[in-house]
């Protein structure tokens, strides 16, 4: 039919392109343009913090980083569940156990049918060795965080001993990308962080 033939003459021409950036720990924020308006500011001086230096003291408490790769890819549109995994790790380089939530956020201008069709996952040891459990996580455009999809699969909790490391498998797919809303040859780009927020586990002694 000339619909299918007209199709087929898209994939094999200018196809159109999408993207996904997520960064573990790393914000990437969108700058939208405004109109001709003059933006006035008014401001409160006088703040000041200071920090001395005594190389006798060591600081207690919990400090969790985020380290690993950047999720970047360029989806298949030809493809149904085209995917990208990760890894990455959470790092409690404190003195004190912490727990902690992690949630994959879209940031900055977001195109909002790709955003939709992203599913994330995490993956969680299976019952076999080396094998994989992925755990659904929503979608870009509404995430679930990481310790809630733990807690809803039964899993381990997110948290970490003192100098403790805990890895973090993420995936993320383009389930449909016939729900795709754009011109031909538009590039869908979406940038995501995956944000960390925690508190100091402190038990109180008896």
């Amino acid at each position: 039919m000339s619909t299918n033939n007209e199709n087929t003459a898209k994939k094999s021409g200018t196809k159109k392109k999408l993207a996904l950036m997520a960064a573990a720990g790393l914000l990437v924020a969108g700058i939208a343009g405004a109109g001709a308006v003059t933006t006035l500011t008014a401001s409160l001086g006088g703040n000041e913090f200071s920090a001395k230096i005594d190389s006798e003291t060591t600081p207690e408490g919990a400090l969790i980083t985020v380290t690993g790769d950047p999720l970047v890819h360029e989806f298949d549109i030809a493809t149904f569940n085209d995917s990208v995994e990760g890894t990455w790790s959470i790092n409690n380089v404190g003195t004190v156990p912490a727990i902690y939530d992690g949630v994959l956020n879209a940031t900055g201008e977001v195109p909002a049918s790709l955003a939709e069709q992203l599913r994330v996952e995490y993956g969680i040891p299976g019952e076999a060795a080396g094998e994989t459990r992925w755990l659904e996580a929503g979608t870009l455009a509404a995430p679930n965080s990481f310790a809630d999809t733990l807690r809803l699969a039964g899993a381990f909790d997110a948290s970490l001993d003192a100098t403790q490391t805990q890895t973090v498998l993420v995936r993320v797919t383009l389930l449909d990308p016939t729900q795709l809303q754009g011109e031909d040859g538009d590039t869908l780009t979406v940038h995501a962080s995956f944000d960390v927020s925690y508190y100091a586990d402190e038990q109180p002694t008896s």
